[in-house]
């Protein structure tokens, strides 16, 4: 005997308008209603997916969208971790950091007080509001970057970890020691490499064991087999930088010039090109005393980035080589550009004191 569903609204419906279905149409149209009805169900949790979606891109957005001065700070997200969403990453703060290299930038902390980021793979260019009630911290590897308002530049190599500062002074600490960095200073860290390593030097190639000991910051032993064996050095940026650092840091600074010309001239596109310029009119003037052909480099390093963060302090550091080889009505334009440019430039009362008779 066959069972009797109960009475649905469609046959209830076609009753009405006294419509004789058969039992076969109306389960037709029954299979019909559900299919329509399960769909109508997918739809509205795809829709309710995607609000979802959206509300968290929004939240996300908010919390590293730059703020005005007079906006209250965000609050602090203790708990969440927010993977970069792009090759530019905007803090709250206005401070703004550019990944490169393949690099991956988490942001692990941000508050009035502390924003904190990872740099986990390839590097990073920092551009740090100066904010002195809050800390602004990058953890790369073994190393931790402290900053307070600065420019500055982060590279992951393997278990290495570069900082390059262009502008203002940084503080990285390795385990409990700490080391201060400032405009035109890089270095590697870890500072030395594990004392396994020095038990077999001779296994490895005079360009490695000169990486070695200039990644690990001896200076004076990285010139000295660099001296000895001249092909120690390679043709890279990083090769031209580190013996560069290698010269000028063991007490050989005319050495490094032609190191730090070539990063100019066969690496110009690079990043490091605007401060291997920059550090080439330093050893100019402060090491050689050679004021023209420091001015002419200072020149350089803005012609290879003008709107970099060396630019301030190379336009300033250049009108004073101009000032100290002669060249007073240059250095007063010089001077007189700088202020025009940056009219509450650090370097503001030294441009003054160039315009006075």
């Amino acid at each position: 005997m066959t069972e009797v569903a109960p009475e649905s609204a469609a046959a209830v419906a076609a009753r009405r308008v006294e419509v004789e279905w058969s039992a076969e149409r109306v389960e037709q149209n029954l299979s019909s209603a559900h299919a329509r009805l399960a769909q109508q169900r997918v739809r509205n949790r795809l829709a309710i997916g995607g609000a979802l979606v959206a509300a968290a891109a929004t939240l996300l957005l908010f919390v590293l969208a730059p703020k005005s001065s007079q906006t209250a700070p965000v609050a602090a997200l203790p708990t969440a971790t927010a993977v970069a969403p792009s090759p530019k990453t905007t803090f709250a703060d206005g401070s703004v950091a550019r990944v490169s290299d393949g690099g991956e930038l988490l942001v692990k902390l941000a508050s009035a007080e502390h924003i904190e980021s990872v740099l986990t793979t390839g590097a990073a260019d920092f551009e740090v509001t100066k904010h002195p009630e809050r800390d602004f911290v990058v953890v790369a590897g073994p190393v931790r970057v402290r900053v307070v308002g600065t420019r500055f530049r982060v590279e992951r190599a393997g278990e290495r970890t570069r900082v390059s500062v262009t502008e203002g002074k940084v503080e990285v600490q390795e385990g409990d020691a700490r080391v201060y960095l400032e405009a035109g200073e890089s270095r590697f860290f870890p500072s030395a490499e594990p004392i396994a390593k020095e038990a077999a030097p001779q296994q490895s190639s005079g360009r490695a064991r000169f990486l070695e000991l200039a990644r690990g910051g001896e200076f004076k032993a990285a010139y000295q087999l660099m001296s000895q064996t001249p092909g120690a050095v390679g043709s890279s940026a990083e090769d031209l930088m580190l013996a560069a650092d290698a010269a000028r840091l063991s007490g050989h600074p005319e050495q490094a010039l032609g190191y730090l010309r070539r990063v100019t001239t066969e690496h110009a596109s690079d990043s490091r090109a605007p401060l291997s310029a920059f550090t080439l009119g330093r050893v100019l003037l402060s090491q050689l005393s050679r004021p023209g052909e420091a001015a002419e480099a200072f020149a350089l390093a803005r012609r290879l980035k003008p709107g970099g963060g060396l630019a301030e302090d190379a336009l300033a550091r250049e009108a004073e080589a101009r000032a100290a080889a002669g060249s007073r009505e240059r250095a007063q334009a010089l001077a007189r550009d700088y202020l025009a440019r940056y009219p509450q430039g650090k370097h503001r009362a030294t441009m003054q004191k160039l315009l006075l008779p």
